[in-house]
């Protein structure tokens, strides 16, 4: 068994997933968005600035994690649309498992965080399909 992890990290409001691809015409694929660059460009550094804060944690690699996420969106808004970017964000900047791993997302909209906080940590095994 593991040890107990857990990581809080506070990021600006990342793209909706409707906003983080454009169309690449010349070869029928898709591309990252000049908002979507923008926003990981900026919230990259400040990930690892608070990840190395707290001591550069190392979560094991071939095991399951979950995600807490407050996000500060209004009601114009859909909050599942902001996951994809955050994960991403996650395994792109720092020496974390695929989000393949990830087997529970939380979600919760919430005015108490200027952007959004995400708490990550080992899975749990208390489960919503017992």
């Amino acid at each position: 068994m593991t040890e107990p992890w857990s990581m809080t990290f506070n990021l600006p409001l990342p793209p909706s997933l409707n906003n983080m691809f454009i169309a690449n015409r010349k070869n029928n694929s898709k591309m990252p968005s000049f908002a979507y660059r923008k926003w990981r460009d900026s919230a990259g550094p400040c990930l690892v600035k608070q990840w190395k804060a707290l001591g550069s944690i190392h979560p094991p690699m071939k095991e399951p994690w979950q995600i807490a996420i407050l996000i500060n969106v209004n009601r114009r808004s859909d909050i599942d649309n902001r996951q994809k970017a955050l994960l991403d964000l996650l395994v792109r900047c720092l020496p974390f498992p695929d989000d393949a791993w990830c087997d529970r997302v939380t979600i919760e909209r919430s005015n108490k965080v200027a952007g959004c906080r995400l708490t990550v940590s080992n899975f749990s095994e208390i489960s919503l399909a017992s």
